[in-house]
């Protein structure tokens, strides 16, 4: 069963360089996930968390006998261009969770529904946050049994924390094209940026830090992300920039290398890596594979 799982996996893994499609969600559907594709039998809806916000769910149930598949998304990743892999995967019965986590697109949208202005504009994120997310969402969907989880790109970070938190709710762990660290610091301006951020953290401490921080981020989203906000949000287009602040800050110390999942079971833990990477990118992906615990090293 897991070698069928990978082989489908790879099998589709080109596909996700398909165009992006605009995204169809209905933001005003109920708090609960209802069929919403009979003939596909997609779930598509709401679930609400213990923080009493909303978060967007796209499920496919298994078939007897077959695991869940979690996919943790890519930071602006559509789910619809998962569509080909998930059909792969739905023929062979495997169930499917996909979800937009706090501050991504539809999961963005509803939450400003609800409460206009996030707490975590104020508050911020951490890695942690999106592993007690992930587990709540598994506690509401009823999904007990173990999953493999998969974590593209930035979903790397997300997946990573969940295996470490919560060990017990994993089977595997698939990183594809993962981050490793931070992207920008793979640029001359972004390793200056880093340097000197470090500078003022050491010299004048965290407050300073985070103002230097949000100043040469904040100015640097807003002027990046201008004509990039999906038509689909681009009503709450000021806070989709805020949101993508926020969410870029949070893996600003992740090093994916630092990870041995030694509490996994053996070959558990799984790398697909592309070539067409950034060169060092690749070879701190390659890092990551080989500092991991021996027993849990997979393919």
């Amino acid at each position: 069963m897991k070698q069928m799982l990978f082989t489908i996996i790879v099998f589709s893994l080109s596909i996700l360089s398909l165009p992006a499609t605009a995204s169809t969600a209905n933001t005003s559907a109920k708090a609960t996930v209802k069929s919403s594709a009979k003939e596909s039998k997609i779930e598509k809806g709401y679930v609400q968390l213990a923080d009493g916000i909303d978060r967007y769910v796209e499920i496919s149930q298994p078939k007897a006998g077959k695991p869940w598949i979690v996919f943790t998304n890519g930071l602006v990743y559509d789910l619809e261009r998962w569509g080909p892999m998930d059909a792969e995967l739905r023929a062979a019965g495997f169930g499917i969770l996909h979800y937009y986590f706090r501050g991504q697109d539809w999961s963005l949208a509803r939450e400003v529904e609800q409460v206009t202005t996030p707490l975590f504009f104020k508050t911020g994120l951490q890695s942690k946050d999106f592993a007690d997310e992930l587990a709540g969402i598994l506690q509401q969907l009823g999904i007990e049994e173990k999953v493999t989880v998969v974590g593209l790109s930035y979903g790397a970070h997300i997946a990573a924390s969940f295996a470490e938190a919560y060990p017990e709710k994993v089977d595997q762990v698939v990183f594809m094209a993962p981050l490793v660290i931070p992207l920008e610091k793979y640029q001359p301006q972004g390793q200056w940026l880093d340097w000197n951020l470090a500078w003022v953290r050491t010299m004048w401490g965290s407050y300073f830090y985070e103002y230097a921080y949000r100043q040469i981020y904040g100015s640097y989203l807003e002027k990046r992300v201008e004509s990039r906000v999906p038509e689909h949000v681009s009503h709450i287009a000021k806070e989709y920039k805020e949101s993508l602040f926020h969410l870029i800050r949070v893996v600003r110390d992740f090093d994916l290398r630092k990870f041995k999942f030694s509490q996994l079971e053996q070959k558990s833990v799984h790398f697909m890596l592309s070539t067409e990477e950034v060169p060092q990118a690749f070879v701190d992906q390659m890092q990551s594979f080989e500092n991991l615990s021996a027993d849990t090293q997979g393919a």
